[in-house]
Order: structure tokens, then C-alpha cells, then sequence
């Protein structure tokens, strides 16, 4: 007879603890949460109840409650409202996975290999639910923090990254999702735009063309715009650029030997 979830449940306040030392350590962001009493104390108690909810869970194979899900969304919103950034976020989720792990390591004993694998397989099944409910709320505090016209920006930073929470923001922004994408960049003359400006420059491309776009460093001395819209088809006048997934990159006027594109204009 194994005694797993006996030995989690003796650690998990040492565990807690730990846990949010690793998240302070590792992410600015979360020293910034940390500095505050009731910031220190809100993560602490947050590490306490999602390791007790899936101890108990995992015990009994059973899935996060709608009252469980709630929770943690709530949590992700007051990380969103505050300004935690979405590499932070994304960041976070990793070390709690890497953090489980090494709990569940720490734990076993040579009679708990049917314990270990029930756990194990509990994450495996209900651990994207967490994530995604905690996700879900993170983007709906971000939406009372940031301004429409970064999120748009951040959504097609996500989208070109690959990242799995995109949907759930376009969703937010009221965006349809597309299968395929076709980006096109488009560099600036007259040198780099202050940030206020490229904000005003998003915000009217916004009003006329209900896509992701965002503005990035191509070139030391290249300022672009890029804009991710539904992928059609590629142009006679563009050489396409391996993207991922979906994503499919033209870059007017590239050629092999030098790597630039027209002015905007």
C-alpha cells in the first residue's frame, strides 16, 4: 500500500512555499507581486489550494469543479488587471508544471509506483483544464489593463508564435480565428515612429481592417508594421518565408541578396 498522497498532503504547505520562492526568483514580475504583503500572501494562498484540489482530485479521479475552474480564473484575472505580462504568464505555467513534477518525485516511495502513475495520469488528463481557466481569466484581466489597440498587438505576437492561448484572445477582441494567415510586412521611412505614434498608426489600420497587426524591430535600422490577415494566396511579387502552423510570410519585393522590403508608402 502506497502512501503518496498521505506524504503530499504532509508537504504541501513546505511545497507552497517553495513554490512561490521560485516564481519570485525567477520572474520580475512576480518579485513586483511579491514586494506587497497581500501580493506575498494571495500566492502563497493560491499554491496552497491548487496543490490541495489536486491531491484530493487525483485521490479520487475526479476533475476540477465549475466552482474549481472559476477560482482559478479569478486568480488569472487579478494577474491580468495588475500588468503581469503574457511571457510571465505563459512562464508561470511551466514552473508549476516543473514544480509538480518534482513534488510527485520527492513524495514516492518504493510502494507508491500505482499512486505515481494515477497522479501522473490525473495531470495529464486535467491539467490543461487549470491552465486553460486560469488563462481564460488572465486575458479578461488584461482586457481592463491594456488598451484594445496592444492586445491586438499581443494577438499577433501570439499567433506568430504559435501560441495556444491565441484563440481565447481573439476571442476576447471579437476576431474570428482563421486556419491559415498571410503576413505581410511593411517597413516605414522617415525614421522610427515614437510609441504613441504607432499606436495611432495601429488604431487606424484597426478601423478600416479588423486584423492582428504589430510593430517590430526587422533590421537594426528597420522599423516595420506587420499585419497578419485570412491567407488567400500567395503573390507573384513576394518570395514566401516558412512560417509556422498556418502562417505564411510575404515579403514584397525580397530578393536573395538583399533581404528588404518597399516603404510602406
Amino acid at each position: 500500500m502506497g502512501n503518496l498522497f498521505r506524504t503530499l498532503r504532509s508537504s504541501l504547505d513546505a511545497n507552497a512555499r517553495r513554490a512561490v520562492e521560485v516564481y519570485t526568483r525567477e520572474l520580475a514580475d512576480y518579485r513586483s507581486l511579491a514586494a506587497e504583503a497581500r501580493g506575498s500572501a494571495a500566492m502563497l494562498e493560491f499554491a496552497v489550494i491548487l496543490r490541495r484540489r489536486t491531491i484530493e482530485l487525483a485521490a479520487e479521479d475526479q476533475a476540477f469543479t465549475g466552482q474549481d475552474q472559476t477560482y482559478m480564473a479569478s486568480v488569472g484575472a487579478a494577474r491580468g488587471e495588475v500588468g503581469v505580462s503574457l511571457a510571465s504568464q505563459r512562464q508561470i505555467l511551466l514552473l508549476h508544471a516543473n514544480l509538480s513534477l518534482r513534488e510527485i518525485h520527492e513524495a514516492a516511495g518504493p510502494n507508491d509506483l500505482g499512486d505515481v502513475m494515477r497522479i501522473l495520469g490525473w495531470i495529464a488528463h486535467h491539467g490543461l483544464t487549470a491552465q486553460n481557466a486560469y488563462t481564460r481569466g488572465y486575458l479578461k484581466g488584461q482586457e481592463r489593463f491594456l488598451p484594445v489597440v496592444a492586445r491586438i498587438q499581443m494577438l499577433a505576437r501570439m499567433l506568430l508564435s504559435d501560441d495556444p492561448a491565441a484563440p481565447q484572445l481573439a476571442g476576447e477582441l471579437d476576431l474570428p480565428m482563421q486556419d491559415h494567415y498571410l503576413v505581410t510586412i511593411a517597413r516605414t521611412s522617415g525614421g522610427r515612429p515614437d510609441h504613441p505614434r504607432r499606436d495611432e498608426v495601429v488604431k487606424a489600420l484597426l478601423n478600416r481592417h479588423r486584423f492582428p497587426l504589430t510593430w517590430q524591430q526587422v533590421l537594426v535600422d528597420t522599423t516595420a508594421t506587420t499585419l497578419l490577415a485570412q491567407y488567400t494566396d500567395l503573390t507573384d511579387g513576394g518570395k514566401a518565408v516558412l512560417g509556422t502552423s498556418g502562417v505564411q510570410t510575404i515579403k514584397a519585393g525580397w530578393t536573395n541578396d538583399k533581404p528588404a522590403v518597399p516603404d510602406a508608402s
